[in-house]
């Protein structure tokens, strides 16, 4: 069976090659200080999100990561954006970073992780970037958590930066794109290894974690693989 995650499907969407790498070769990822930061954040809100010294436990988890002053900074604003977030209600019997596992018809199992589900029915996913996600209608990633849990829960982001909580609302035609259309054409893809540099073209290339050894793949390639145009 193959496996896919809500974040794989993000990948593959932006770039099939990208989705390869992270697949079969994920250790050639470069880390990037974002990644960090976010990664840390989400560790914190779920270890400590509770705890009256957060900032000082959140500041103690970033020293094990060796990072630059303003990136521990960062964290430290973002943890605190967290606790000004109005009308974020959380409780005690929230269930936190839970994991889903669901069939699809294409025969592959979509996975994926909750980062909190609170009490009164609401999926909440912390966003740690700068950038302000204007549309989770298009989201894959809320896509997939919409189809996995049956819409029956509230599906939103908080967007730490701007202390926000944003809401997803399914558009049927995003929706349908997304599962009967993007998933069915991965598993082929999956199941035929064919995979192509389309980042090249869609402008993904920057921010991607796999742009070096993919451009030195490519860039010492033979030649005679290429197809010439006379």
């Amino acid at each position: 069976m193959v496996r896919i995650s809500a974040s794989g499907i993000k990948d593959y969407i932006s770039c099939s090659k990208r989705y390869q790498y992270r697949r079969e070769r994920n250790s050639l990822a470069q880390s990037t200080p974002e990644k960090l930061v976010g990664k840390i954040v989400h560790e914190v809100l779920a270890d400590y999100w509770n705890e009256s010294d957060i900032l000082d436990l959140a500041i103690n988890v970033a020293s094990g990561y060796n990072l630059d002053t303003y990136y521990e900074n960062r964290i430290v604003e973002l943890i605190k954006n967290f606790k000004e977030v109005p009308d974020l209600w959380l409780g005690e019997s929230d269930l936190i970073e839970r994991t889903f596992r669901e069939n699809h018809y294409s025969g592959a199992e979509v996975w994926g992780m909750l980062d909190r589900i609170t009490e009164d029915g609401l999926i909440l996913d912390w966003k740690t970037s700068s950038v302000y996600p204007l549309e989770l209608h298009k989201d894959p990633q809320f896509i997939v958590y919409d189809w996995a849990t049956g819409g029956e829960y509230r599906l939103s982001c908080v967007h730490l930066d701007t202390k926000q909580i944003i809401w997803y609302n399914r558009d049927n035609f995003y929706y349908n794109t997304i599962i009967n259309g993007v998933i069915p054409k991965m598993v082929e893809d999956i199941e035929s290894g064919n995979y192509v540099e389309e980042g090249l073209f869609r402008n993904t290339c920057s921010f991607c974690q796999f742009k070096g050894v993919c451009w030195n793949e490519l860039a010492s390639s033979e030649p005679s693989a290429r197809k010439r145009v006379s």
